[in-house]
């Protein structure tokens, strides 16, 4: 044996085990492997379509809104409402049929509307006019009506102008029909006039120029 070694040699001091750095998050998340293009593929698609859905949606959504407003009015007799959200809109043959109903309507409804209108107006020769249009219209507008399924609504709307005409101003239908079919725009407004002043037509042609725009 070797000499014995004077000084006992120290312990080596053991080394302290690196701290293994934690994985970060991305790392820790991140797949192993690359996604097999398939699968891009099939998200893509799947992405695509949720977009084109919701497209679909914010375009057919307001229509249908729309026409379901129409519909309601319709049903409740507000044909102006009805025929103001129908106006322009892409419509399916039961829907077109309700349109053009309540355009019928509204033709026949017009010529009494306009008489009020031109009453408040003090225009009470044009607010007569707007009467006898309406008979004017009667046999194109009831055909209108007949196709479309709104007689009875444009029927009711008509006994009311002939109302009108016999209380106020002693016209019968066919009164009002030879009325309207005056040539003379002159003669038609003197007419029209004694009729508002209560007296009966002369019959004097040669007397004024005054002319009603028709």
């Amino acid at each position: 044996m070797g000499k014995e070694k004077t000084k006992k040699e120290k312990p080596k001091k053991e080394k302290k085990p690196k701290k293994q750095k934690e994985p970060k998050a991305s790392e820790s998340l991140a797949p192993e492997k690359r996604i097999p293009r398939k699968k891009i593929i099939v998200t893509s698609i799947f992405a695509f379509s949720v977009l084109t859905l919701i497209l679909l949606v914010e375009v057919l959504v307001p229509p249908m809104l729309t026409q379901s407003r129409a519909r309601s009015a319709y049903d409740k007799g507000d044909y102006y409402e009805a025929y103001k959200e129908y106006y322009g809109q892409k419509l399916s043959e039961e829907d077109e049929i309700r349109f053009q109903g309540a355009k019928t309507i509204l033709r026949m409804q017009s010529n009494l509307d306009g008489y009020s209108n031109y009453l408040k107006m003090n225009k009470e020769v044009k607010a007569l006019h707007s009467l006898l249009e309406g008979v004017k219209v009667k046999f194109d507008v009831f055909m209108k009506a007949e196709e479309y399924n709104v007689l009875s609504q444009v029927s009711a709307v008509y006994e009311q102008i002939l109302e009108v005409l016999n209380s106020k101003y002693h016209l019968s239908e066919e009164d009002a029909l030879e009325l309207t079919e005056e040539k003379s725009d002159a003669v038609y407004t003197r007419k029209l006039e004694a009729l508002v002043e209560g007296k009966p037509y002369s019959g004097d042609s040669d007397n004024s120029d005054k002319q009603m725009n028709r």
